[in-house]
């Protein structure tokens, strides 16, 4: 019979981008209510306490999630002044993201209390194109949750479209995009 070695073993079986890797896929598989800590630890073969190494609890492993899935949200945006360019720019980046974490979109349209630099970052960004159409602050803050909403509701929606239907789609969600924001100045 072999001898054990001593000490830590040379791989680590577990680290914090193993953890969010699992759980950005069992939120895919099963939504943020199927991505419990113990559901997370049987994806990831290992004892659910070990997963308190790394986070102190689920929340902290969503907001993690979160962080991780939007990173690149807007990272390489640079305005070129055209505002319905510039909006439906931004907007199809936020769709990219959301499209590949649809269940992570949902939680976080129902969190009051997360900031995300990406998502600020986004939404400052978001905002100034808007405001370039608009005369006011006040107008460009409810076009901008127009949009967003509506953004929403879209990639929702387009997870369950064929390949066929997604282009159709695209080009109608890109159209939609630009008539809000031409019409913009008829709503007020």
């Amino acid at each position: 019979m072999g001898q054990k070695k001593s000490g830590r073993p040379l791989a680590a079986k577990l680290d914090s981008a193993k953890i969010l890797r699992s759980a950005l896929a069992l939120c895919a598989k099963s939504g943020v209510a199927g991505m419990t800590l113990r559901a997370l630890a049987r994806q990831l073969k290992v004892d659910p306490m070990a997963i308190y190494h790394y986070f102190p609890d689920r929340t902290a492993i969503l907001s993690a999630a979160l962080a991780h899935a939007y990173r690149s949200l807007a990272a390489d945006y640079r305005p070129i002044g055209n505002a319905t360019h510039d909006v439906t720019y931004l907007l199809e980046s936020y769709c990219a993201i959301s499209g590949k974490y649809v269940e992570l979109m949902i939680y976080l349209m129902g969190q009051r209390d997360h900031s995300l630099l990406p998502l600020e970052n986004f939404n400052r960004h978001l905002l100034e194109a808007i405001g370039r159409q608009c005369e006011n602050a006040d107008e460009a803050l409810f076009l901008r949750d127009v949009l967003i909403d509506y953004t929403h509701g879209y990639v929702i929606a387009a997870r369950y479209f064929t390949r066929r239907e997604l282009l159709s789609a695209n080009q109608n969600y890109r159209k939609a995009v630009g008539l809000l924001l031409a019409g913009q100045k008829k709503v007020f």
